[in-house]
């Protein structure tokens, strides 16, 4: 999320406008390898596997199941920083840590505490960047 984050950091509203198109054009909706989607779930692929390779997820975890959840919380992360509602900052931290979130549900026990750690650290961040979700509550129509 981190070299995702800093590409766009590069031209934000030729990214922004990019990807708006793209929606448009119902680009997010082809899974196969060289499309959007395929190419971001070819990248998410890449760490499942890892992560199974070396036997830090549980055996009952279904790997698909698992990509496709992982992939979600880029994409809605994505579609929220797109449309404005978080800026960069936020996106790579929601991103970052409803991926982490994902994986600690299919982590081995002896795993959690590196990846809970790594939440805590992403949770910090984004306290300190003043990026919080929850700034909404200020919002006049609450």
């Amino acid at each position: 999320m981190q070299r995702i984050a800093n590409f766009i950091a590069k031209d934000e509203a030729y990214y922004r406008e990019l990807l708006i198109a793209w929606e448009v054009q119902q680009r997010f909706e082809n899974f196969e390898p060289s499309g959007t989607s395929g190419f971001s779930m070819h990248s998410i692929s890449t760490v499942v596997e890892s992560a199974q390779e070396a036997s830090m997820l549980r055996s009952d975890v279904d790997l698909q199941f698992l990509r496709l959840h992982v992939w979600n919380c880029y994409r809605i992360a994505r579609h929220d920083w797109v449309h404005d509602r978080i800026d960069l900052d936020r996106f790579r931290h929601q991103a970052s840590s409803g991926m982490l979130y994902c994986l600690l549900g299919a982590a081995k026990e002896e795993y959690r505490e590196r990846i809970l750690t790594a939440i805590a650290k992403s949770t910090r961040a984004i306290d300190d960047e003043r990026t919080s979700i929850f700034g909404f509550d200020n919002s006049p129509f609450l």
